[in-house]
């Protein structure tokens, strides 16, 4: 008989968890969203910065995504009384971090060059970007692979998601 109250509430907690994390995935889903349909007034507005349509769109866009995710993030902390560190957000070996991250941008940029050029030589794949290759673009694309994909997605799925699933599956198990 205990085994199976143990055996139910154990299905009771998964069934609880994979609730929450759905939950968690559409609010997700529903912040890239707001965020793509804000960023494109916005967009308009600024599109004399980037008239090739490289790197702004999907630069406010994530932006965006961003903050709306550090927003839904606090007031979860504040509601739930969860410390805003449990989520990730603290300044621990900051330095280590930025001389990790430089070091990664450097290594990225070689990278994607080396294999560029080389898909151009033996290949006859294309390597071309899907807009016009000039410095102001590649610098604007480049700078938004490394600095705001990344850091947006991160906060979004990482932080959002994951850290309130590890928290309450901590909390139930």
């Amino acid at each position: 008989m205990i085994g199976v109250i143990v055996l139910s509430n154990y299905y009771k907690n998964i069934g609880e968890i994979a609730f929450l994390g759905v939950i968690l995935l559409v609010l997700t889903r529903v912040i890239s969203e707001i965020s793509f349909q804000l960023a494109q007034p916005m967009y308009q507005i600024l599109q004399h910065l980037d008239p090739d349509g490289s790197f702004l769109y999907i630069a406010i866009h994530h932006i965006l995504q961003g903050l709306f995710a550090v927003f839904v993030i606090l007031v979860i902390a504040q509601v739930f009384r969860i410390p805003i560190t449990l989520f990730g957000f603290n300044l621990n070996d900051w330095q280590y971090s930025i001389r990790t991250v430089l070091r990664f941008s450097f290594f990225w940029l070689f990278l994607q060059g080396s294999v560029g050029v080389l898909l151009m030589i033996f290949s006859t794949a294309s390597a071309a970007f899907h807009f016009p290759l000039t410095v102001k673009n590649f610098i604007g694309y480049f700078a938004f692979q490394i600095l705001l994909s990344g850091t947006s997605e991160e906060i979004l799925f990482r932080a959002l998601v994951m850290t309130p699933l590890i928290l309450y599956g901590k909390h139930t198990g």
